[in-house]
């Protein structure tokens, strides 16, 4: 409904435009982020050893909440709790924890491109 209601102002915005303002609104490029799947408060059981070897169709968001590992480039990095990556299209991913409180808020998502 909110995006309905964002989509209908936008009409109506663009439609009350002078023809020069709706000629470089058309050159704008107005990208969409479409939420595919998401999860929150997810928690792990130990190990958590999450490895996808050719990475996902859509980006991939990571809020976590506790320490974990990321293997990248082919290095395990240890990272502290509250930090948050993204994983572009497509890109090895490998992520873990040893301890049994892994917690982490995720979201797969892709761009209207």
């Amino acid at each position: 409904i909110l995006l309905r209601g964002y989509q209908a102002r936008q009409t109506y915005l663009y439609a009350h435009l002078s023809d020069t303002a709706r000629t470089a609104a058309a050159e704008w490029r107005i990208t969409m982020i479409n939420i595919t799947n998401c999860g929150h408060d997810s928690h792990h059981r130990i190990p958590c050893d999450i490895e996808h070897k050719d990475g996902l169709p859509e980006y991939l968001l990571l809020i976590v909440k506790t320490s974990a590992w990321f293997q990248i480039q082919n290095r395990r990095m240890t990272t502290e709790p509250n930090m948050v990556i993204l994983f572009d299209k497509h890109t090895y991913i490998h992520y873990g924890c040893p301890h049994p409180d892994y917690n982490d808020d995720w979201i797969h998502f892709t761009l209207d491109e």
